[in-house]
């Protein structure tokens, strides 16, 4: 996040966000662009002597089901995404860049890969988060824009090495 939470104040919050899920007015839970040592805060990381906020209806407490933050080929917090797998919290890829710039379309990966494929470079990024397990969340567009850029998304893989590429930009 871009300024430091209150850990009493987003533990407060998350118990009452729990409650609304138990009421039935809420299916799951989630935070938005939390990092690592701010998810450990709820569900924990095995390390901390107080028990943490774990998935635990008896005691009022649910663990996190997905973090939405920014992930794209400008900004991959590989940290972020492995502590997610480990804890079971799917890392949500907003649209974006928004904070941190993303290389341009003319970067050799991307055209190269696009090229390799034959789709756009805006398909090769949204399929690198893809294969990396990312689901991703697009911006506000037409209809017809969605279906151009996702049903491309599942008609090709990125080799090993293009990953690499694109990893490097």
């Amino acid at each position: 996040p871009s300024s430091v939470p209150d850990r009493a104040a987003v533990l407060d919050t998350w118990r009452a966000l729990v409650e609304l899920r138990q009421a039935g007015l809420a299916r799951s839970l989630g935070t938005v662009n939390f990092g690592a040592g701010h998810l450990a805060w709820i569900i924990g990381d095995g390390r901390r002597r107080r028990p943490q906020l774990r998935d635990d209806p008896a005691a009022n407490v649910s663990a996190v089901c997905v973090n939405k933050v920014e992930y794209h080929l400008g900004h991959l917090d590989e940290e972020l995404l492995q502590y997610c797998g480990r804890q079971n919290v799917t890392l949500l890829a907003a649209a974006g860049p928004f904070h941190y710039p993303a290389p341009p379309d003319s970067a050799p990966a991307l055209r190269a890969a696009a090229s390799a494929h034959g789709v756009g470079v805006e398909q090769v990024r949204r399929r690198y988060q893809v294969q990396r397990g990312v689901p991703v969340v697009l911006g506000t567009r037409e209809e017809a824009t969605y279906a151009s850029l996702l049903k491309p998304l599942f008609d090709f893989a990125l080799t090993a090495a293009e990953m690499a590429a694109l990893a490097a930009l």
